[in-house]
């Protein structure tokens, strides 16, 4: 092993599994503010770096993001910050409660706030980035680059 060693992986934001990593590896490892959404974030750049200009994809129909606004659970979206005025008028015209926590994670920075504002937080956040709504949103990860709302 080198002498940087960065991890990822939402594994990681167990202090007890950090600690013992870094004692069987006998090393001090780095831990990305961003290292539970690192897999998301890295298909981010996937998709922006294959993106073609001029082109717009998507998985879901209007239909299908509507369905998905009654869901008990954590909803991330790759790619969205363009769209983020209209992917979070969606969510709560569908029913999403306003008060559902909501981030958008960049590589060097994410803003946290609820669904009815992350709207206007969120354009602080240069894409590519990560939207995350739901509970785990508001999951208190701490390091430098956050900010709150």
């Amino acid at each position: 092993l080198g002498r940087n060693v960065v991890v990822q992986g939402g594994t990681f934001y167990n202090e007890a599994v950090l600690r013992a990593f870094e004692k069987e590896m006998g090393v001090e490892v780095i831990r990305p503010d961003i290292a539970g959404l690192m897999g998301a974030f890295g298909a981010a750049l996937y998709g922006r770096n294959k993106a073609v200009p001029g082109k717009v994809s998507a998985l879901l129909s209007r239909e299908a993001l509507a369905a998905l606004a009654g869901l008990h659970g954590t909803l991330v979206f790759l790619m969205g910050v363009s769209r983020l005025e209209e992917l979070s008028a969606r969510l709560l015209a569908a029913g999403m409660a306003p008060e559902t926590p909501a981030a958008v994670v960049s590589e060097h920075m994410a803003v946290r706030g609820i669904l009815a504002d992350i709207a206007e937080k969120g354009t602080a956040v240069p894409p590519p980035a990560v939207i995350v709504v739901g509970e785990t949103a508001a999951m208190d990860v701490g390091g430098a680059g956050q900010a709150d709302g």
